[in-house]
């Protein structure tokens, strides 16, 4: 079975309390098929959770940031193993709705998913700047999905402990700003 046939078998959660740690650990091996390290006993790893990341930032998303710590010979010492960020649509239903009819998370999953590589193809540079893509999938309305809407969800490493930081959306920058953040 590859990672494409898995990932139409996990279920995209529609909210925080979806995210288990089951969930987490499946993606986690799915992401770690091309990598050197493996997650291959889930006693190993906890997963802390903060939910709400992203709050006041003006996202139209949930945003959830994901510490994996690993566990360190003695059973009760775990240590930082990966840091993730998960996002899914919003809970409040008019940022949902706005999310959903223009289609914010379809095309920021289609970004990670087929241009991002690209561009780090021409440029690999970029690929320094860019978060890794973990995982993402959308579900559409379904009798298995029966949200009552798409549900969908955007994986990717977190890169604040690289340094970098949420860009307020609803802060006004200078343009000295927005130039030092290009």
């Amino acid at each position: 079975m590859t990672s494409q046939d898995l990932t139409t078998l996990i279920k995209s959660p529609a909210n925080v309390e979806d995210l288990t740690p089951q969930w987490f650990q499946t993606i986690l091996k799915l992401s770690d098929v091309t990598s050197t390290s493996t997650l291959d006993d889930h006693e190993k790893y906890k997963f802390e959770i903060t939910s709400n990341a992203g709050e006041g930032s003006g996202f139209v998303c949930n945003l959830i940031r994901v510490k994996v710590l690993r566990r360190q010979g003695n059973p009760s010492t775990y240590a930082k193993y990966r840091q993730i960020i998960v996002k899914l649509l919003h809970h409040v239903e008019v940022y949902r709705d706005l999310a959903l009819r223009e289609q914010f998370d379809i095309t920021e999953i289609n970004f990670y998913q087929h241009i991002a590589p690209a561009l780090t193809k021409l440029v690999p540079v970029l690929g320094s700047y860019l978060c890794e893509h973990v995982y993402s999938n959308v579900t559409e309305n379904t009798v298995e999905n029966p949200a009552g809407h798409r549900t969908s969800v955007l994986v990717l490493e977190d890169m604040k402990p690289l340094g970098y930081r949420i860009l307020g959306f609803i802060e006004e920058f200078t343009i000295k700003q927005v130039e030092s953040g290009v």
